[in-house]
């Protein structure tokens, strides 16, 4: 990292307005909430916020949403509020220790994007200063990370914030009708929990990532690919920003941790087809599907190797996008499985793909993303949460429906566009 970084930002302003454009630069303002208004979390924030929708559904400030939602509002200039969405995750991390899932849900919190937002925004400004200001807030929740998500192992997985027993029957009875698991014990009934909680902590509440052949969600018993990938790239970001700032001493500790993390990442999760994958320290095995977080290694620099990127295109690309998971046959699929297409995972498959100079299947998965949003835009008037890899058609899951949303959905298209206008 240089002090004067080269954006992956294109001014937007010379691109052609589709539809599905005009919309959402048209609505951006409609997602922004004031903090003091009432219903808008359970703390005040200190700057206005964009949540992930224009209505009523998603009001609240979200963690790993905003961080899309800043890529869309940098790619079509609106630094300003994206500086909001910062200091609103860093007045959290500062009084809670780390970002919450959202502003109203406490309990875990979600990939930690924010180093990776602040880089961004400081590539996008080339201002120095935006680095120093953050720092203390990535330090934060870098150790929040380290104290509370590592394992005897030494790599990291996603957890739960503890939250009171006396609480167990309303997380239970709503956890259990949206998955159709039921256990019988209280103990039991507090593990699930517990383990819910860490998937949502994921981010891809729900997936197939986690089980076992005994065990639906076995989130404590796994190291995610993706979540300790975010934390090398976090460790690397770290040792650079203290470089700038001549502190090489600090710059060398967080060099040595990413390097740890490396040569631990593929001991434990380079499996033998070349795929990283997640891994289960309890049994000493590898997830049973891959998915799109085989891309992340990638995407921070931990392989450079083509032809496994092209074998986890054969297994995850299809005729209208990417799906979260490879196809399995004689299953129920969630919302983060199989054939499922999330703005954010595109997102990263197509950044995974440029940083190792596969420009023409990037594009080729940035098109088809562009292209089923517009689709399904001139048939409904409606940017959606997420979408159908195999059919083009709106993504439907059982455990949580169809979904108007403009948010990430809208933050990638806008990206996409600057990225594809030549």
């Amino acid at each position: 990292m240089s002090k004067n970084p080269k954006s992956k930002f294109r001014g937007n302003i010379f691109i052609k307005m589709t539809s599905v454009r005009k919309y959402i630069l048209e609505n951006w303002k409609h997602t922004i909430r004031n903090p003091w208004e009432k219903g808008q979390g359970m703390i005040t924030l200190p700057k206005p916020f964009s949540s992930p929708s224009i209505e009523a559904l998603f009001a609240d400030f979200y963690y790993w949403d905003t961080y899309f939602i800043n890529v869309g509002l940098l790619a079509d200039g609106f630094k300003e509020q994206a500086k909001n969405n910062l200091d609103n995750i860093a007045f959290f991390i500062k009084h809670m220790g780390y970002m919450p899932n959202a502003s109203h849900l406490h309990y875990s919190s979600q990939p930690p994007l924010f180093t990776r937002a602040v880089y961004d925004y400081y590539a996008y400004t080339k201002d120095v200063n935006i680095l120093k200001e953050y720092l203390p807030a990535m330090l934060l929740e870098y150790e929040f990370f380290m104290n509370d998500r590592i394992t005897d192992v030494g790599l990291n997985q996603y957890g739960c914030v503890h939250f009171i027993k006396s609480q167990l029957d309303e997380h239970y009875k709503y956890f259990s009708q949206r998955v159709g698991i039921e256990k019988e014990t209280r103990e039991e009934q507090y593990e699930f929990v517990k383990n819910m909680f860490a998937v949502a902590e994921s981010g891809w509440d729900c997936s197939p990532r986690f089980d076992t052949k005994v065990k639906r969600f076995a989130m404590d018993e796994y190291l995610p690919i993706d979540l300790n990938c975010l934390l090398y790239d976090i460790e690397r970001k770290i040792s650079d920003i203290y470089a700038i700032f001549g502190e090489k001493e600090n710059s060398k500790k967080f060099a040595e941790y990413a390097q740890k993390r490396k040569l631990l990442i593929s001991r434990y999760m380079l499996t033998e087809n070349g795929i990283y994958q997640d891994y289960n320290f309890v049994n000493n095995t590898h997830s049973k599907v891959i998915s799109v977080a085989s891309f992340y290694p990638y995407l921070v620099g931990l392989s450079n190797d083509k032809d496994v990127l092209n074998k986890l295109l054969e297994k995850l690309e299809l005729d209208y996008g990417i799906s979260a998971c490879e196809y399995q046959e004689n299953k129920e699929y969630l919302q983060w499985d199989y054939p499922i297409m999330w703005a954010p995972l595109t997102y990263f498959v197509y950044e995974a793909l440029m940083c190792n100079d596969m420009e023409q299947e990037a594009r080729r998965i940035a098109m088809k993303y562009m292209q089923t949003v517009e689709r399904t835009f001139d048939k409904t008037g409606i940017v959606w949460e997420k979408y159908n890899a195999k059919t083009g058609e709106v993504g439907d899951t059982r455990e949580s429906g169809k979904n108007p949303m403009l948010g990430w959905s809208a933050g990638i298209y806008e990206y996409f566009s600057g990225q594809l206008k030549d």
